[in-house]
């Protein structure tokens, strides 16, 4: 499986798998898959644990991340920068990264 963690896109075509339930527990599917508004997922380690949402004020580009349980420390630095990547995709100077527990 996937080492690592990464920032996918809505709709990206990982989170289009028909078995759901082996990429994400069942308890957190409605998180993952909206019918209107769908998230970016966090894909840490092959697993996907946790949603992410961009909200552009300007420049600057605010990011939720929102994962499932805690996240390891190790994991927090590559989603910032992926984070950066994001912000330099959709032009914005600068990003704020804000963690949350579901």
């Amino acid at each position: 499986h996937a080492e690592g963690v990464r920032l996918l896109p809505p709709g990206d075509p990982y989170t289009q798998m028909r078995d759901r339930e082996t990429i994400v527990e069942k308890k957190y599917q409605r998180e993952v898959w909206k019918n209107v508004g769908q998230p970016g997922v966090v894909l840490a380690h092959g697993r996907i644990t946790g949603t992410w949402r961009p909200r552009r004020n300007g420049k600057r580009l605010t990011m939720t991340i929102r994962t499932f349980d805690t996240l390891a420390s190790r994991d927090r630095k590559p989603l910032e920068a992926e984070a950066e990547a994001v912000a330099s995709l959709r032009g914005a100077s600068s990003v704020e990264v804000g963690f949350e527990t579901c």
